[in-house]
């Protein structure tokens, strides 16, 4: 048996919208690796073990389970004798999503940098901002949301996390601009510019705030007709 199968599936309800039947498939998931037989009942334990607590964490916050959540999440990162660096920062967000802003910047403390890309520091940057926004800090003065500015190419993604975390929706306006004229990044602009489409019960305060502002800040002309 192999985790990479079963967290395909999890993610393929996710996808129809079948939250119901992805949660419940999560917690199969989650009493199979809990049982001792599970390093040898799947090929692949030692690899897929931290995407498969993330995959049935996200099905767990899409069922509006948001402690199950949050709990796999932090099992995705952390494991006895290691830690996984990406679902380190996939946990940070997970927590920013919540509004547990002061256990964000806790875990984002912690992480080794000088083990992340310039990619890997651009996301635990916006990360870290963005909890330090929803403590009511203002970031746009921040050093570190500068040097983001300086490597905005390196992940667009989180630049554009950190101006909707800051509330700075001309500078949104301005980077998602340059994405939308750039005939390398057009394309993923333009997916990236979809409405998002959320589980009802998923219920993550500062996420639909997120989302909110970047839905007003698509409705700009100088993006909509780019985008039209």
């Amino acid at each position: 048996d192999r985790l990479k199968a079963h967290i395909q599936y999890i993610r393929a309800l996710r996808l129809a919208g079948r939250v119901s039947d992805a949660s419940r498939t999560g917690d199969l998931i989650i009493a199979a690796l809990s049982a001792q037989s599970a390093t040898t009942r799947f090929s692949d334990f030692e690899d897929n073990r931290s995407a498969a607590y993330a995959a049935a964490a996200e099905a767990f916050l899409d069922a509006g389970r948001a402690s199950d959540g949050l709990s796999y999440y932090s099992k995705a990162a952390n494991w006895p004798g290691g830690t996984s660096l990406e679902y380190s920062l996939n946990y940070v967000s997970a927590l920013n999503n919540q509004g547990r802003f002061d256990e964000a910047e806790s875990v984002i403390a912690r992480i080794d940098r000088r083990k992340l890309s310039v990619y890997g520091l651009m996301r635990a940057s916006s990360a870290r901002l963005c909890a330090l926004s929803g403590q009511g800090q203002s970031i746009l003065s921040n050093v570190e949301f500068a040097w983001m500015e300086q490597n905005e190419s390196e992940n667009r993604e989180a630049m554009a996390q950190a101006y909707l975390c800051a509330n700075d929706e001309a500078g949104f306006a301005e980077h998602f601009l340059k994405q939308l004229r750039d005939g390398e990044s057009r394309s993923d602009a333009l997916l990236e510019a979809q409405p998002r489409k959320r589980a009802l019960a998923r219920a993550l305060p500062f996420e639909t705030l997120i989302d909110s502002r970047r839905a007003t800040a698509l409705r700009r002309p100088e993006l909509a007709a780019e985008i039209d």
